[in-house]
């Protein structure tokens, strides 16, 4: 699949996204006010309102598409990075 098609897909099923996006929410919120009594208990607990959001496309594609450089530390670094802050803590 080339981006252009990934791009017409992901458009085409956007809106089946945003209806799962508040479904997943209003069930959330549903269960949460049955387990702390009142709309008010949600608000308190979560202190800031969810809202489902379905990601731009352009955002999307570039998650989709583009893989950055994990920044992994070989061993003999990690070995001297350990010895380090072992070496801060113990030095007299």
């Amino acid at each position: 699949m080339n981006e252009h098609e990934l791009r017409r897909e992901f458009e085409t099923r956007r809106p089946a996204l945003e209806a799962m996006g508040c479904w997943v929410t209003e069930t959330i919120l549903s269960e949460l006010e049955k387990q702390l009594g009142s709309k008010a208990g949600v608000s308190k607990f979560l202190q800031i309102p969810p809202k489902p959001r379905v990601k731009e496309t352009d955002s999307f594609l570039e998650k989709a598409l583009v893989r950055k450089p994990k920044r992994i530390l070989c061993w003999k670094s990690r070995t001297k990075l350990a010895f380090d802050l072992w070496s801060c803590f113990w030095t007299t």
